[in-house]
This record gives C-alpha cells, structure tokens and sequence, in this order.
C-alpha cells in the first residue's frame, strides 16, 4: 500500500479472536502511522491465549493504540508503550440545566433488550418496585417483552435516535444493569440529558459517573437494583447527580473535546 508522507491510519478494531487475525493480516503492509481503535473492553476480549497472542502481533505493527476507559488502558499498556485513552462523544448538551422532578417514577433501560445488557435484572426489578414506571426502549425478543406482564412496563421498541432521546428527556433515572462494556453510548446520552444513572461496574461506566454522577451496582442483581433506586428517591440527592452529570459530559464528552484529543494523536 502506498500513502503520501502525511497520511495517519486510524483503524478501528475489531478485538475479538478472529478479527485480531484480520486486524494483523491487514496492517502488516501498511507504511504509514497506525492509530489503532479499540471501541471494546480490553480485559474482556483479550481472554484466551490466542487473543492474546494476535493483540500483541499487532500492537507491533502500530504506533499509537486509542482504548475507551481506565481499565482498558492499563491492559493495553501491557502491550504498547504508547496508549492514550479517547473516549465516545455526544455531538450536543441535551439538557443544559437539568430540574429533576419531586417523585422518583419513571425509569428507563435503552439499548438490545438481551441477557447480556442485564435485561433480566432489570424487568425483575420493575416486578418488585410496581409503584415506578420501568421503560424498555430498544429491540427487544418477544421471549423477553413477555416477560414485563405486570401494569408498570412500557416496552418502545426500536426508535428513531430523536425519539430516544425525547424519551430520556421524561424520565427519572437510567439503568444499565450489562454484564460487559466498552463505552457505553446510552449511558452517556442518559447523562447528557442530566439524568442519574444506576450501572454495573463495568468497562468505562465508572470513569464515566464515578461516585456522584450515579450508583454503581454489581452484575446479575435485581436486588442491587431495588436498593439502588431506593438510594435516589430524594430528589435532592438525584439533582446533584443530574448537575455532575451534565458539567461531565460538557467539560469532557462534547464532540469538540474528544476531536482535540484525536487531533493531539495525529500531530504525534
């Protein structure tokens, strides 16, 4: 492959097993300045010896390796010298001064309704908590949507991206109860609309609201949850969480704030 003198190759990668194999056979011939992407959580992927194997190959043939949260980081500089932590963006403040409401009601779980993202714990949650409004915004299998028989479930469905986030603009709180991360998206448009976030520890959520901006819960709980929920019903406590939020996202989430970081990559 031949590139002028200036080009940067930023390449996205893929970090599972069989992609890590592309991701090698792809770079090897390239002759210009690698930024190679990982959008996944490396201590996850990275879990099999031949995962292992192939991340290190490449990370030989790159110059600079851009991972999405802190514990990422500390992986990659395992195997790179050079490792700078991007994260994901929101393109604009959602809500620049959030007002919570007096009454914790509704709350809301966006993304693919599936096992994985704790979707289980989440409608166990909202069986036990039936005096609050629990959202399932997302695609969602009818073996799941069946699930939510009680009164107090609203199940969207896949919406439009205007649509979500008129959504999340109504609610009370956000809830991730997800098993792996990189960076999550939902969780940052929840905090962009200056809501309080009950998540997993999980990939970049607690770079993201570290101890104020929400509640960190441990995976597979709906109890956690419960208790959770029940730790944000002042709505004092849920405002404070909402102004953090929003200040977190406008000093380092803006889209323009994570472009000078990447700009600052291509200079090097």
């Amino acid at each position: 492959m031949n590139h002028q003198q200036e080009s940067v190759i930023h390449y996205n990668a893929s970090c599972f097993m069989a992609g890590l194999i592309r991701d090698y056979l792809v770079l090897k011939g390239v002759r210009a300045p690698i930024v190679f992407q990982c959008h996944c959580n490396l201590d996850t992927n990275l879990s099999n010896r031949i995962a292992d194997f192939m991340f290190r190959r490449v990370c030989k043939l790159v110059d600079i390796v851009c991972v999405l949260n802190s514990a990422s980081y500390k992986t990659a500089s395992r195997y790179h010298s050079n490792v700078k932590y991007i994260p994901n963006f929101v393109e604009t403040l959602y809500r620049n001064e959030p007002k919570v409401s007096t009454t914790l009601k509704k709350i809301c779980f966006v993304g693919r309704a599936c096992r994985s993202k704790g979707i289980i714990e989440f409608i166990e949650a909202g069986k036990i908590r039936t005096d609050l409004q629990f959202h399932i915004v997302g695609p969602i299998e009818n073996s799941i949507s069946s699930l939510c028989h009680t009164n107090n479930f609203k199940i969207w469905g896949a919406q439009p991206h205007e649509k979500v986030i008129e959504i999340l603009k109504d609610m009370d709180a956000y809830i991730l109860p997800s098993y792996s991360e990189g960076f999550p998206l939902g969780v940052l448009e929840a905090m962009s609309c200056g809501l309080p976030v009950i998540a997993t520890d999980v990939g970049s959520i607690s770079d993201m609201i570290e101890d104020k901006g929400g509640i960190l819960i441990p995976q597979k709980s709906s109890d956690a949850i419960v208790e959770a929920l029940e730790k944000i019903e002042d709505p004092d406590v849920r405002q404070n969480m909402a102004e953090f939020n929003v200040s977190k996202v406008r000093n380092e989430y803006l889209i323009d704030k994570v472009i000078n970081q990447l700009q600052d990559v291509y200079d090097q």
